[in-house]
């Protein structure tokens, strides 16, 4: 908007050379119409400089936008399809833990049962009277 507004004294003068037609002969008048739209010109080209600059900036920046979008795109899929490879290794291992936890449980009963057994059938004995003493105060 600002080198729209910064142009319209090149547009005028612009128009105005134009106005005098393809057939118009060379006079002094034609002459200052082209020097005052020469004028205009070099005065705008700076500002036209820095709009072009501005427009390049803006392009680039969308490209840079427009790239950071496919990578966070591409992240999210990454992450979406680890999320659901996650998901199904931990329902696949699941059973297998819960079996397991179960064999652990039955056999520490198992090992309970036999340890009871074993100290049942040993404390008949003499010579293991004062190590029995000696558990049991530990455990008291």
């Amino acid at each position: 908007a600002a080198l729209k507004s910064r142009g319209e004294p090149f547009r005028a003068a612009h128009c105005a050379v134009v106005a005098l037609g393809p057939n118009a002969s060379p006079t002094v008048e034609i002459a200052d119409r082209y020097r005052a739209a020469m004028t205009a010109l070099e005065a705008l080209l700076p500002h036209a400089e820095e709009l072009h600059r501005a427009q390049e900036n803006g392009r680039q920046g969308d490209a840079e936008v427009k790239d950071l979008e496919y990578q966070i795109d591409a992240l999210r899929l990454q992450l979406e399809r680890v999320s659901q490879a996650s998901e199904a290794e931990s329902a696949e291992v699941q059973p297998k833990i819960e079996r397991l936890a179960a064999q652990l449980a039955e056999m520490e009963g198992v090992l309970v049962g036999a340890a009871s057994d074993l100290t049942t059938a040993m404390r008949g004995r003499q010579e293991l009277d004062a190590l029995f003493r000696e558990l049991e105060s530990d455990a008291a």
